[in-house]
C-alpha cells in the first residue's frame, strides 16, 4: 500500500531550510535599512545646505550653518555687523556626522565649525569642507558624504576613510 503525504523528517528539513532563509533575509534587511538611513540623512543635509546657499543669494543676506556631532543649526544674519543671527532651522540627526580630513574623520564642534555663505552664495572656507555621515560603510555604493566648496556643493561617497569622491 502506497501512503500519501510527507514524513516527519521531510517536514523538519523544509522547516529548517525556511528558517535559514529567513535568518539570511533578516540580516540583509538590517544592513539595507542602515544604508538607506545614511543615504536619506546625507540627501536631506545636502538639500538644506543647497537651500541655505540659495537663500543667501536671493535674500542678499549671510547664512551660516553650524555643525555639531548630531545636529546642525542654520542662522541668517541681517547685517554685516550681526554676529548672533536669527536661527532659521535646527536639525537633530539620527546618525553622527564628522568632518573628513586628510588623516581620517574628526568630530564637529558646533561652536567653531561652520560654513558661511555670503550675499553672493559663496563660502569663505578656503579649499573645501567634506562632511561624512556615520557609519561610513566605505565602498557600500551609497551616498554618504557631502563636499562643500567655495561656489559648489556636491554629494558623493567615501572612497576610503579620508576621501569623499563627489559624483
Amino acid at each position: 500500500m502506497h501512503e500519501r503525504g510527507f514524513s516527519l523528517i521531510e517536514l523538519l528539513i523544509v522547516i529548517a531550510l525556511i528558517a535559514i532563509l529567513l535568518a539570511i533575509a533578516t540580516i540583509d534587511f538590517g544592513t539595507w535599512s542602515r544604508k538607506y538611513q545614511v543615504e536619506r540623512q546625507t540627501r536631506e543635509m545636502y538639500a538644506d545646505i543647497m537651500q541655505a546657499r540659495i537663500s543667501a543669494l536671493q535674500r542678499k543676506q549671510r547664512v551660516g550653518i553650524f555643525f555639531g556631532p548630531r545636529q546642525y543649526v542654520i542662522r541668517r544674519y541681517d547685517t554685516a555687523e550681526d554676529t548672533d543671527g536669527e536661527v532659521v532651522l535646527t536639525i537633530n540627526l539620527q546618525n553622527e556626522i564628522r568632518r573628513v580630513t586628510g588623516s581620517g574623520t574628526q568630530a564637529f564642534d558646533i561652536d567653531t565649525q561652520a560654513i558661511e555663505f555670503d550675499t553672493r552664495g559663496l563660502t569663505a572656507i578656503g579649499d573645501q569642507m567634506q562632511i561624512a555621515v556615520m557609519p561610513l560603510n566605505v565602498g557600500s555604493g551609497g551616498d554618504n558624504c557631502i563636499v562643500v566648496a567655495v561656489g559648489r556643493t556636491n554629494i558623493g561617497r567615501m572612497s576610503d576613510a579620508t576621501t569623499c569622491t563627489p559624483r
